[in-house]
């Protein structure tokens, strides 16, 4: 069970072009977006696990459960 932790910024490593990495909590609701990079920073969300959805320049998605601590 390997949940990447963090207290600020993530780093999303990728063979091709991300277009859009969106953070959202637990009630499925969109707390962070951002776009054209392969960074983003949480580090103002509250403690807790989110979700991460990553889409790249081909269309195609990803998720990923983080913690924030």
């Amino acid at each position: 069970n390997n949940i990447p932790t963090t207290s600020g910024i993530l780093n999303i490593e990728s063979e091709t072009t991300i277009s859009q990495i969106e953070i959202y909590n637990l009630f499925g609701q969109l707390v962070i977006t951002n776009l054209n990079q392969n960074t983003i920073d949480i580090s103002s969300v509250s403690q807790g696990v989110y979700f991460i959805k990553i889409k790249d320049e081909n269309g195609n998605m990803g998720s990923q459960k983080v913690v924030k601590n």
